[in-house]
């Protein structure tokens, strides 16, 4: 199954960038793997629920990771994920991480 999870990159105590990441979830045998198709991340759990929440917990702590060195905006540029516009429907749409300065 296909979903998309928010991806709301703060700065300066405020929410600067809106990205929407594509999510893809499946069973392999008893376990349940979720995966983000444009960062790569990865993860499994035993119910779709708790693999929805380590996969933001992955996403995030990527993103971040990739904020403190300096470059998660040209990563997620270089892998086809561009800004949205922040628009009302992006903010209180379920499925979202949030990630940057103020995370």
């Amino acid at each position: 199954m296909l979903e998309t999870v928010n991806l709301l990159y703060c700065e300066d105590n405020a929410i600067s960038a809106i990205y929407v990441l594509t999510v893809r979830y499946h069973r392999e045998d008893d376990k349940w793997l979720g995966e983000c198709l444009e960062l790569g991340t990865a993860t499994f759990a035993d119910t779709v629920e708790e693999v929805r929440q380590e996969l933001n917990e992955a996403i995030a702590l990527q993103v971040n990771d990739m904020d403190q060195l300096g470059f998660a905006r040209e990563y997620l540029a270089d892998h086809g994920v561009q800004a949205l516009p922040i628009t009302e429907s992006l903010l209180t749409s379920k499925g979202y991480v949030t990630v940057g300065a103020t995370a």
